[in-house]
Parts: structure tokens; sequence; C-alpha cells
């Protein structure tokens, strides 16, 4: 089952991460100031850069967004029009179109201005939401002279009146928008309407009539004939007893599921006469033996469950997990079982509930699920998460999306030729320079001057040591010229490797296995390298930043040796999970995330066998239990100071606490929270003096003073928060917002799009740590993929003031 907040290509997805989209209730104080003042003009700075990407329009993990015109990224759909085949490119935010053949060379593009572009929403050298943009397309339909696209980042479907010619050709008619520059889900609204789109992503034409499935708002759109206007509304609506619903399976519960219901609907299909919907959240397909033309019809059949009421997904002859798409062909049905990355093959049309396969692609068994049947390469007889199926020109076409190619069979499989156990190979591939290559854009991941998701940075005045928690490593780099690219690795053995434990069950003093949020390291007064190794319950310390790939650690804190993985208890000398790291004056804070506590350790001597002098967060070092008040923690992620102050970040708590002196005592109580009205609070809210939470999963993110300002990510509203702490309260206002034009703008599910494309702060990703250090001019912020560095005397221009 999958819950996404937001979905880039990250393949969320992301982009899976993430590329995360629950349907989440949000809460916004009031009271709090909304007013601002203009951010100020800003000229291009020379000395702001970017580590990890090739410019400031490119944000992908591992850098791997250098489309070419033979390259595909997490590809979804194929259609043909004519003599034209049209492929939607949905990690690389375009349509590639080619003509009289679907091989060789696309002719041209669109929803970039040429092969080499790939940002969403960035046409022509500038991020612009317009109709020649795309972010994310989805599903394609065509009534021969028309060309319809879910344009499902945008919210929205395209609509040209002729079918495109040239590379990037506008769209006419917008669905889902009054307008091509707006994109918001639902138009800003918390509730949809019948004129809106969540998240567009199936699209059919059935009857004359329009069908689009709006996959968030758990419900199909029924246009009765194709839209010429922009903003138009749906005639009638499925899934939902009414326009302004959207609720999951009606009723906002996963299970159960009803005839008449949807978990995020995806891809639809149909044979001329039925309904055939992807229920990707319910594992499950339904089928209406004919368009319903009034509200609540229930389906007809389904595929993947045994009843309308189940939704468990199941790796079996009779089960789906995650369907992404289905065709029809000569009476036969396949389903894209993305989750079991196969194909599931049907001989005819099922006439019962819970109907068994005929036959199976990609796996060998109807028990087996491994992307790529477990191998370390694809082959032609292996899948990865497929997207869809297209049958054209008597050849079936598959989108292998994590595999980011197609890949075709000249005759169609079928029962004679396609039975369980016997793999069907394919003839041909696209987007791959062989069967045995799935790297997005051809480029492998990952690679040396690519980051998977960065946050923590920490430096020496020679070397810059930066996270890279997506492939379990950190990257050195010389701070002279970090946009040279990393000299060294530590947690891999080369550049191309990624795997936790280096592909092991057991740690080792050279591996690690890193969570992909809040990554941190530290430098103490002797050179030495501090890396806190969640997965693996411990700290690793090595005496000097390596310069050479894969050098082991000198020492190990909180295990008893270097290869002991499982949390050896709630003691002095065990940790579990621990995320944040501070040195400050030969103190190491250590934020122990499930054992509730923040440790301070005295480094200042040998570190063999070292335990720490004071816990807080709670009263002892043999109690690790939650909670909520000024003496008790839950979920410590981040720490930093000032000197004299300590800020501890509580995840779980959803606040800031501060302590007025750095403890020297255990369990002593804080002095201030921020976020929360008083010690008790847990709230959530899109204000000056909230954090917003996706769902229990509160405040994130590396935090830091900057000239008395406490500067904070507010990572689920994708924004940075600085508070005063010359007003040092509880449940104080920040005084700058940075990445929102101000402080209750809710922009939770958006990238910000802007032309000032000479700066990153109008179009920030997601940022994750606001890094700075004694001596160092520079601010270090940590967004997504991207490491950007930016003058400390520049820092608030680019923020947006208070006026209370």
């Amino acid at each position: 089952m999958k819950i996404r907040l937001i979905m880039m290509s990250l393949s969320f997805l992301f982009l899976s991460g993430c590329y995360l989209n629950a349907n989440l209730a949000k809460t916004i104080d009031e009271s709090s100031p909304s007013e601002t003042i203009p951010s100020p003009t800003i000229d291009p700075d020379p000395d702001m850069i970017v580590i990890g990407q090739d410019s400031w329009v490119t944000a992908k993990a591992d850098n791997a967004n250098l489309s070419k015109i033979d390259s595909l990224h997490s590809p979804r759909f194929v259609y043909k029009i004519g003599n034209r085949y049209f492929v939607s490119d949905f990690g690389n935010h375009r349509i590639l179109v080619f003509i009289n053949t679907l091989s060789g060379l696309p002719s041209y593009v669109l929803g970039q201005s040429d092969f080499n572009s790939s940002g969403a929403n960035y046409f022509g050298n500038k991020w612009e939401v317009s109709g020649k943009s795309l972010y994310n397309p989805n599903q394609i339909v065509s009534d021969g002279t028309r060309l319809i696209v879910s344009d499902t980042g945008n919210n929205r479907v395209l609509i040209w009146n002729s079918i495109p010619t040239f590379s990037g050709q506008p769209a006419d008619v917008v669905i889902g928008q009054t307008n091509f520059t707006d994109r918001f889900s639902n138009q800003g609204s918390q509730l949809p309407t019948a004129a809106t789109l969540n998240w567009p992503s199936g699209l059919i034409l059935l009857g004359g009539k329009l069908i689009i499935s709006d996959e968030n708002n758990n419900r199909i759109l029924i246009y009765n004939s194709i839209p010429t206007q922009n903003g138009a509304s749906a005639d009638m609506v499925m899934g939902q007893p009414d326009f302004i619903s959207m609720a999951i399976n009606r009723t906002g519960n996963v299970s159960p599921a009803a005839a008449n219901s949807f978990y995020f609907p995806s891809h639809l299909a149909t044979d001329g006469t039925k309904l055939f919907v992807v229920d990707y959240g319910n594992n499950r397909v339904l089928v209406w033996n004919s368009l319903p033309n009034v509200i609540n019809v229930n389906a007809s059949l389904v595929i993947g469950q045994t009843s309308f009421t189940l939704t468990a997904a199941s790796t079996t002859q009779t089960g789906l997990k995650s369907p992404r798409g289905l065709a029809l062909n000569d009476g036969a049905l396949y389903i894209a079982d993305s989750g079991n990355s196969r194909i599931v093959y049907h001989s005819a049309i099922p006439s019962g509930n819970g109907a068994a396969a005929t036959s199976i692609l990609g796996q060998s068994t109807y028990t087996a699920s491994s992307k790529n049947r477990g191998l370390l390469t694809p082959s032609g007889n292996t899948l990865s998460e497929p997207g869809s199926i297209s049958i054209l020109d008597f050849s079936l076409w598959i989108t292998d999306t994590g595999n980011h190619r197609l890949v075709e069979f000249n005759s169609i499989p079928r029962p004679g030729d396609l039975t369980a156990g016997s793999i069907a190979t394919g003839d041909s591939i696209w987007g791959q320079t062989s069967f045995s290559t799935n790297y997005p854009n051809q480029i492998q991941v990952p690679n040396q001057f690519g980051i998977g998701r960065v946050s923590g940075v920490c430096r020496n005045g020679t070397w810059l040591v930066v996270s890279d928690s997506t492939n379990n490593r950190y990257l050195v780099f010389s701070e002279s010229d970090p946009k040279a690219g990393p000299i060294a690795v530590i947690g891999q053995m080369d550049f191309n490797s990624g795997f936790s434990n280096q592909n092991s069950a057991t740690p080792s003093a050279s591996s690690l296995y890193l969570n992909n949020v809040e990554q941190v390291c530290a430098i103490d007064s002797k050179g030495r390298l501090y890396i806190p190794d969640e997965a693996n319950s411990r700290i690793l310390v090595w005496n000097h930043i390596p310069t050479s790939n894969g050098v082991s650690a000198d020492y190990v804190i909180g295990q008893p040796s270097f290869t002991t993985k499982s949390p050896i208890g709630c003691n002095a000398n065990g940790l579990n999970w621990p995320t944040g790291i501070l040195i400050d004056n030969d103190r190491l804070f250590v934020a122990d995330y499930l054992y509730n506590r923040t440790l301070i350790f005295n480094v200042s001597g040998n570190l063999a066998n070292i335990t720490p002098s004071t816990v807080i967060g709670q009263p002892d070092l043999a109690t690790c239990t939650g909670g909520t008040s000024e003496i008790k923690a839950k979920g410590p992620r981040a720490v930093t100071s000032d000197g004299t102050r300590l800020f501890v970040k509580e995840y779980l708590n959803n606040r800031i606490v501060v302590y007025n002196t750095i403890p020297t005592n255990n369990g002593v109580s804080a002095d201030y929270v921020i976020g929360q009205p008083d010690f008790q609070n847990t709230l959530s809210g899109i204000a000056a003096n909230r954090f917003y939470k996706n769902g229990n999963n509160g405040v994130r993110g590396i935090m830091s003073v900057i000239n008395g300002f406490l500067v904070t990510p507010d990572y689920y509203q994708k924004r940075i928060l600085a508070f005063d702490l010359s007003k040092l309260a509880n449940d104080m206002n920040a005084s700058y917002v940075f990445n929102q034009p101000d402080f209750v703008t809710d922009d939770i599910m958006k990238w910000r799009f802007s032309n000032d494309s000479n700066t990153a702060f109008s179009s920030m990703i997601a940022p994750i740590g606001v890094n700075v250090f004694q001596g160092d001019p520079y601010v270090w912020i940590s967004d997504a993929y991207r490491l950007i560095r930016v003058k400390r005397d520049k820092f608030f221009n680019y923020g947006s003031l208070s006026t209370q």
C-alpha cells in the first residue's frame, strides 16, 4: 500500500519516494501574523552555488536529470494516433513523439523546449507553468483529431485541438484549472468541486464522453463531451456521493472498500462498451459492463480481490499488488501489476469476482514479486514496477517504469506461449542501451556527481563532508572547489555503490545503514569525524577525515563492536537510531531518537568505551519512554547550540525545546518551547508559530543559529523559519519565512516555481537542513537532492519578513 505526500519524479516520487499524497486535513492558527513585506530584489549572487545538480533548474536524485533524445525516466504510457507514437516520459516531464515507427529517435517533444531539458514546468530557460509546460505527464488519449494528456503533477488535463506537430506546442484547453498558469490541487481549496482535479492520472473516451480518474480525490469524473473551454465542470462523478467529497473508499478508511468506492484510481481502459478502472490503493481492477449514466452505480466485477469489500495486496494467481495499468486485446486482458513487478494475463475477461489469472509475464511463479526477479541487473525477461501495457501494430509494449525503458514483444504473448514458470523474453527495448541496464536517463545511479538525499554537512576548513543518506554514504569535497565533485566516499567502497551495510546483513567499520532523513556529521577540535549510523544504532568516529574511498572508522559509540547492529538496550552504553549530533566545546550531543533522549558526552580525551555524562529528555540513563512535558522528550531528531543555550528538535512532539544553559544534570527541565503554546501540546499548523505535521510525523530537519536567529526547516510545509532569539518566549512567532511568500500559504504539495532562476530560494524542493560553522562565511542549505551555499551576510535577504 502506498501513501504519498508529494509525487515528483522522484521515482517519489518522492518520488519514492520521494518521491510521497494522502488527503490530509490542515490546521491553520488564524491568530498568527499573515502580513508580509515583499522581499528585496536580488541580483544574481556569484557566491551562491549548488552541489549535486548542474543548475538551479535541475533537481533529481543522484543528478539523473540529464535527459537525452534517446533516454527515459519512469515512462508511464504509450499511445498511437495515426502514424505518430506518443510516450509519456513521466520523470522527465515530457512527451516524446515518434513518426511512423516507435524506434530510432523521436521527432519532437512536448512539455520541453528541447530533448536535453527535463525540469518540471521548466520551459525556455525559466520556471513557468503554462500551456507549454508539463509536470509528470501520465495517460494519453485521442479522438483522432484532438490530443488529451493528464498533466498529473499540475493537477490538470491538457487538450490540443489538433494533433501537435512541433516541439513545445502549447495546449489549447485546460481542465482542472481556470487558466494555464495555475497548478494547485483542487484549485487551492481543501475540498474538490466538479471543476477541480487532484493528481489526475487516467484518461479514456467512451461513447463520446471524456472520463478522467481523479486519483487523489478518489473519484472518476465524466464529461458528456470533450471540453472546449478552460475550467469546464464534469457532468457526473463515480466513487463519491457528490462533487465535494474526496474520502478514500467514501469513508476515509483504507478498508473495507465497496463496489462503488476508490482508493487512488489510476489508469482507465475500455473495450468500447465496458469501463475498466485500475483501483491502485485497493489492489484491484473494477469493471462496469457499461458506462454508468447515474451516480452511485456499483461495479459489475472485481479482479484482484474475491469480494468488493477486500483491499489487501497479495502475490498469488488471483491477487494484485498496487496495479498501475491494463490493456485489452481480442477479448484478453493484461494488467500491469506494478507492486509484484509482473504482467497478469487473463485469456478472457473474467465473469466472476477474484478470477485466477491464466498466466504472468516477468515472474517465474505466481508467488514471486521481486523487481527484476531479484537479479542484480535486468534482462529481457524481467520487469520492475511496470506502469502500463499498450497493444500497437500487433506488438505488446510495456512501460517498464522501474527499469526506465519500453519493452516490446513482437508477437503478443498468448496462452500457448506464455505459462507461469516459462518466462517470455522481450524482443527489443527503447530508452536503455541494453537489456541489462536500467539507469534513469542512462545515467548510473548512484554516481560520483549526484546526491540521492542530502541533509547534513560538516567542514574543517580544508574538507567538506556531505551526507547522501539514500545511498548510505558521505561524500568528501575539497572546500576550495566543491563544484569539482567529491574526492572520496565514506560508507561505500566506490562511487557507484549505494547498498546499506555494503549489501551485507552485518555492519562493519567501513559501512553505513542510513535513514533517508536528517543525516548529519560533526568534527571535533582534534579533527575527528563523527557520523551517526542510525539503523545500526551507533556513531562511527574517524581520527581524520578520509580522503580515499571506503576507509574504516577508528571508534564506535553505542555498540560493543563494529559488527553489532541491534540496539543493546536502554542504558549508558546503548543507542537506538541516533539521528542528530552536535560538537560544541569538546562536548558531543546526540539526539537518541527511539530512546527519546539527548545524550551529552565529553569527547576531550580518548573515545574508547566512552559513556555519556548527562541525559536530558529522561530522568536517568535507564529510562527511555517518551513523554510530552518540560522534562520528557519524544523522538528528538536534531540538536544545536549558540554556545550558551541548547535547542532540541522533537519530531514526535512537533516542537523545539530550549535550555537557557547547557545542562550538566540529568533530567533538567526545558525553559522554553517553540512551535507549541506550552509543553503539553503537540499541535500542527501553517502559521508563524506552528510547524506542520504529516499525520503523526512532526517537525524535522537540521537547525542552526545564524546572527541571533534560530533557523529551522519546517519540512512538511516546504519552508524555513527564522526565530529572533532576542524575543525568546513560549509560542513565539517566527520573524522570517523562506521559500514561501508568507507564513500562512498552504503549499505543501507543490514546488514553488518562479522566474527568479538566478537563486534557489524561489524554488526549493524540500529543505531539510540549515548548516553553519564558526568562522565560515557561508550558510549551507540541504534541499533534497542538492546542497546550496549562500553568503551568510546575504542569507536573510532571501526571506519574507513579518510586519508584526
